[in-house]
Order: structure tokens, then sequence, then C-alpha cells
């Protein structure tokens, strides 16, 4: 690929004049519209083109570090609809395509034991979609779920074993670091651009870079093993302890959020953590130990307003509105797929479904629609796709979590402990998904979507570890 447009090689010449030909002509052609501001964009695409081409991997991780941002990942104008991921992933498609083509090679590090029960996975939801009664949301959530598998795809071509080792938790603990120290900032100093209703003296949730709270709670329960991780494998002493202070704002963050079903996944994660790492504490990590909960019992103290437990305290309370709308979304549910049980009422149809119940009156906010989500993922996909599909789902997450649990078992017959505790770290990650499904939807979630492949990537990199161990034995 990179021979064929070699200007040198006197090939590329003519392919150079063509896109400097097409450039001019699309940027002379936005000049003429009622949008001539936009008139920079082909050649600013060129530019991003040849350097994803140059730099694919780090397109990709422009894309990770961009996950805890949805707030922020529009463009802007006429444009407001189009995600500067997308832009980023559409590209990086067609430069790997192109490179496939040129090499006319299928590249193993695509392959993966999950593509055959997401396409399984697919079909059964393509076949929902078909049937269904509501076709415009059941398409568009089709739409999602195959433009995942294409993520899925970029993922598994991208990260190799420095980047699931090193740099994908350090870009994952950064990112959504800085969208929880957005949260902080948005809800201590009521900045609405960080934190939802941010209104002196009225009642506020810290967002951060996300569009909800919620999703940050999830983003935040999702880095912190890895967090754990890079505190307890840090190189230098400095390392260490801006890991630590990374914690302290996630924990800030949470807090902010407001979240009582992420700080309860966040609890349950950490006490997996506890248990996991206390065989690896040796007398000079208990400084750390230390010091890590101090940070992280002060930075409760300090930021946590009395309203925050008085929200805990809530969970246990029937009489709190929200339980009674997640009680009523489990018996829409459940109504739901009693007429549709093998097939299901069609891909993300659910909110179509709710929207006609005398719930949705009961339940209905002023200036909110009526079409809500189920806020629990594993029903959202009963009622969808059926128990074809649901079931289908559930072996998808089985054999990802098989693939962490293979991977770990290999790289401790091996004594590679460091792998063990990334990949350790990484199911924990992908445990905080699972468990945020019980309390929100969210099948095409982009954390959801990446640790799917790291899974596989995990075991991938664990049999390689092994086979060339028993290549130096013999």
């Amino acid at each position: 690929m990179a021979k064929a447009l070699s200007y040198k090689s006197g090939t590329g010449y003519p392919i150079y004049v063509l896109i400097s030909l097409l450039v001019v002509c699309a940027t002379v052609a936005l000049l003429t519209t009622p949008y001539p501001q936009f008139s920079f964009l082909p050649a600013f695409l060129i530019g991003i083109f040849l350097f994803l081409y140059r730099f694919s991997t780090a397109g990709f991780y422009i894309i990770v570090f961009l996950m805890p941002f949805g707030a922020f990942r529009n463009l802007w104008g006429p444009l407001a609809s189009v995600k500067i991921h997308w832009v980023l992933a559409f590209l990086l498609i067609v430069i790997i395509g192109l490179q496939l083509i040129v090499e006319k090679r299928f590249p193993r590090w695509l392959k993966m034991n999950l593509w055959p029960l997401l396409i399984f996975f697919l079909l059964a939801n393509l076949v929902s979609t078909l049937l269904t009664d509501y076709p415009e949301s059941a398409h568009n959530s089709l739409l999602r779920l195959v433009v995942a598998c294409f993520f899925i795809g970029l993922s598994l071509l991208l990260v190799d074993k420095k980047g699931f080792k090193t740099t994908l938790p350090k870009v994952l603990s950064v990112s959504i670091s800085l969208s929880a120290f957005f949260a902080v900032i948005g809800y201590f100093f009521y900045v609405a651009l960080f934190a939802a209703d941010a209104t002196a003296g009225e009642f506020t949730r810290g967002t951060g870079g996300t569009t909800w709270a919620s999703s940050l709670s999830l983003s935040i329960a999702f880095a912190f093993p890895l967090l754990v991780y890079l505190i307890i494998h840090a190189q230098t002493v400095k390392s260490r302890l801006f890991y630590i202070f990374l914690a302290s704002i996630n924990v800030g963050g949470m807090v902010t959020t407001f979240s009582r079903g992420g700080a309860l996944i966040l609890s349950i994660i950490l006490l997996l953590c506890a248990i996991h790492y206390r065989r690896y504490l040796k007398p000079k990590h208990l400084g750390f130990v230390f010091l890590f909960a101090a940070i992280i019992f002060t930075t409760v103290i300090a930021v946590t307003p009395p309203s925050y437990w008085e929200r805990q305290e809530s969970l246990t309370k029937w009489q709190d509105p929200s339980i009674g709308r997640r009680v009523s979304y489990l018996i829409v549910g459940w109504q739901s797929f009693k007429e549709n049980p093998f097939l299901g009422s069609g891909t993300g149809t659910f909110r179509d479904l709710y929207s006609k119940s005398n719930y949705a009156r009961v339940f209905a906010k002023e200036g909110s629609t009526t079409r809500r989500f189920a806020h629990n993922t594993y029903v959202e996909v009963l009622v969808g796709s059926g128990t074809l599909g649901f079931l289908i789902f559930l072996l998808l997450l089985h054999r990802s979590w098989r693939n962490f649990s293979s991977a770990y078992k290999i790289f401790e017959e091996n004594q590679a402990k460091e792998m063990m505790s990334i990949v350790f770290s990484y199911q924990m990650s992908f445990l905080a998904v699972l468990l945020y499904f019980f309390l929100h939807s969210g099948i095409d979630n982009k954390f959801f979507l990446l640790i799917l492949p790291i899974s596989a990537i995990a075991l991938r990199l664990a049999r390689e570890s092994r086979d060339s161990d028993q290549s130096l034995t013999i």
C-alpha cells in the first residue's frame, strides 16, 4: 500500500494529482454554498486521513479517549449531528480496508471466538426487526449493532500486546479521570456544562464530559480496576502517586453523580480488587495502601454533601418514585415478552411498548417523553429479540468471561504476574459493565463494545505466550 502510493515510485504521482484536484474542487464547491466556513474540511479530512494512514493505532486511541466525552463528540453547525469518533472510525475502516485489499490476505488478529455468537445475535435481531410493529426504532437499533461489530473489528486489529498491557489502561484511566474532574468542577462551581440542572441552591448531578450522570458513574466503575492495576505496577513513586491522585478524583466524580447504582457497583469492584490483590502486597507496599485509603477516605468526607447519603438511603424506601418506575419497566417487559416470547417485539422497541402502557402515563415527568428505556439491558434484549436472541446474548457474555478466565489461568501457569494482574483488572471492568446492565439500557455502550474484543485479545496473548514458552523449552 505504501509503495503503491509512493511519490518516488512514479505510480503514486497520478493518485496524488487526482486527490489534489478533488480537494480543490470540493473546497471551491463549499465556498459557493451557504456554508463557506466549512471550505477547510476537504483539506482537513485529507490531512487526518494521511495521519491515520501513518498512525492508525493513534487514531484508535483517540476514539477510546473520547469515550467518556459523549457530550462533546459532535461537530458544529449543520454538521452537529455528525460525531467526531464516527469520522475517525470511518476513516480507519477505509484505511484498513485498502491495506487488506493491497495485501490480499485476511489478518489473523481479526480472528475471534466471539464472531459466531455475534453473527447469530445479529441474525436473531434481523429476523425480529423484519417482523416488528415498530420498524423505525428496530431498524435504527439494528444499524447500531452492525456499526458496533465494525468497532469490535477495529479493536481486534489495533490493540497489540503493548496496547493491551500499557497504552489502553492509561488512556482509559486518564480520559475517564479527566471527565470525572470536570464533574467535580461542574458540581461544586455550578458549571452547567459539566453538571445536570446546575443551578445554585438546587439538586445537581455531575456529568463531566458525558451526557448524563449514570453514564459517568459506569465510566468510573469501569476505569477503577485499571487504576488499581496501574497503582500496583507503577514503575516509579511519582507515577504511583499520580495514579492514586486520579483514583481520588474518580471517587469525587462518583460522589457528584449521586448515582446509587454506580456507588454500589464501585463498592463491589473495590471489594473484589482488595480480596484479589491482598496476596500480592508486600511490606513495602503497605505505606502506599494506607496512603491510598487515607486519600480516598478524605476525599469522600470532603466532597460528600448530606444530600448524597439521603439519596443512598432512598434505595431502601419503596416510596421512592424511581423504584416504582423501575418496577413498572419490569412489568411491561414481562407482558411484552409473553406476547412475543421466541423472536421478540423488535430490536430496541421497548420504549415504544412502554409509551403505550398505562404506567407511562402514571410515571410521566413534565417535559419528558413517555418513551422510556427499560433501565435494564437484559430486559431490553429479552423484549427486543425474544428467547432466541437473549440466550445467544447470554452465551456471548459467558464466552467473553471465559476468555478472561482462561487467559488468567494460562498466564498463571507461566507465572506472568503482571499479565495476570491486567487480565484480572479487565475482567473486573467487564463485571462492572455486566452489573451496570441490570440498572441501565446500553447494549451498544462503548465500554461494552471495547471489553468484548479485549477478552479475545487477552486469550490470544495468553496462548501466544504459552506457545512461545513451549518452543523455548523444546
